[in-house]
């Protein structure tokens, strides 16, 4: 196989390594492998079981992502699960190939609509003032924080979730995307907090869907309860790993794009122009905050043949991670990447992914970022970031801080 591999004279970094995101944002890496070496091999260490590739420009990403037949997600779809069959393959939504995939997305895109989102609009809207509260007073606050909370507090909504649920549901979604992280390994062992979070989850899920069996709702929960495949329910097991798949996934966007967004631009003429002409640039200011903060690291996909990607040859069975966030930064499609632009378009970023795993959240995230931005905007002035007591998650997936501490105050 190493023949196969094209050498780099550039010292190429093992990215599945958390520490190596929590240090810093990796806008200055990303530049230096796209000059250097954009596809590349990571060999097997002790931090990864088995090799894998890395395409990290934006077209061979979307080729990964989105052609299902050379290129599956049903071995699993993250780097901390590396070198295991995932056991929810083909019976969880993210882990499942058309046409099968389809047989869960439909009922969940339907129950998604915009008609369905712009519903809740109303008690988005009313979620944010409220946690928005502790801002009012000009005191330190930790901005991670709260959108942490504004995200587990939208996906409840969504899933039909008792409100007193949500803050061990942040906790538990946290150690199945960021086990590494010191806020919340459990004794030492990243695997065993991985575990724990996902019985945790799995337990919370199953007491819920047996109670949705015999009371059906309004809601998204409910909806999967009635999704038939030849007729027949999906088993529990099925319900429970793609209820779980839908909370990860509303906790990986909706809490890093607002927060990772205000860093960048607190108090700053960007921030000033934002908030001035928020009625002609939001959508696309939004839709630029989605691009430059990309959540979500990377997903990986199998390769199902022998097939060249940049000139490089990927064996049958090999792991191939395509970095969004990289791509995202790409400057063969977005001109001077590593801007923040208000204005931006087009603004063709993935980090919602691409092709049939598109986030099936996708409306419902755009709608929940541009309540919270524009309430938070027309708010606040005067942003004030604490840089010495800044903290990014120690996580190769999620692109974020679990300790974002600001000040602001209230306009006129």
């Amino acid at each position: 196989m190493h023949s196969e591999v094209k050498k780099s004279k550039y010292s190429l970094p093992n990215l599945i390594d958390g520490s190596i995101h929590a240090k810093s944002d990796l806008d200055e890496l990303w530049s230096e492998i796209h000059s250097n070496s954009p596809t590349f091999y990571t060999e097997k260490s002790k931090l990864n079981s088995c090799g894998f590739w890395n395409v990290t420009k934006i077209e061979d990403c979307r080729t990964v992502l989105a052609d299902y037949e050379n290129f599956t997600s049903e071995f699993g779809t993250l780097l901390n699960n590396l070198g295991n069959i995932d056991v929810a393959g083909g019976s969880q939504m993210a882990v499942t190939d058309p046409p099968m995939h389809s047989v869960y997305r439909k009922p969940l895109m339907k129950a998604l609509n915009k008609s369905s989102i712009e519903s809740w609009q109303p008690k988005t809207k009313e979620l944010c003032t409220k946690l928005f509260e502790p801002i009012f007073d000009g005191e330190e606050v930790n901005l991670s924080q709260i959108t942490a909370a504004f995200s587990t507090a939208t996906a409840s909504m969504i899933l039909g979730l008792p409100d007193e649920d949500r803050d061990s549901l942040t906790n538990y979604t946290n150690m199945c995307i960021a086990p590494d992280d010191e806020k919340y390994i459990v004794d030492g062992c990243p695997n065993k907090t991985l575990k724990l979070g996902h019985r945790m989850l799995f337990t919370y899920f199953s007491e819920k869907i047996n109670e949705r069996k015999k009371h059906p709702g309004s809601d998204a929960l409910s909806d999967l309860c009635n999704i038939r495949y030849n007729g027949e329910p999906l088993s529990i097991g099925s319900l429970v790993s793609n209820s779980y798949s839908l909370l990860l996934g509303a906790n990986v966007t909706t809490p890093h794009v607002p927060a990772t967004t205000i860093l960048k631009i607190a108090d700053t003429k960007v921030y000033d122009d934002w908030f001035e002409n928020i009625d002609s640039i939001h959508r696309s200011a939004v839709e630029e905050s989605f691009r430059w903060s990309s959540p979500a690291s990377h997903f990986i996909r199998y390769a199902t043949k022998e097939l060249q990607i940049d000139g490089n040859t990927i064996q049958k069975g090999q792991p191939v991670a395509a970095w969004i966030a990289a791509a995202n930064k790409d400057a063969s499609l977005f001109e001077n990447p590593l801007e923040f632009r208000l204005r931006r378009k087009p603004n063709d970023h993935i980090a919602f992914g691409f092709g049939p795993h598109l986030c099936v959240g996708h409306v419902l995230a755009r709608q929940s970022i541009a309540i919270f931005m524009e309430q938070f905007i027309k708010l606040f002035t005067s942003i004030e970031v604490n840089h010495s007591k800044t903290k990014r998650l120690n996580s190769n997936f999620i692109n974020g801080y679990k300790e974002l501490l600001i000040k602001a105050k209230l306009r006129n």
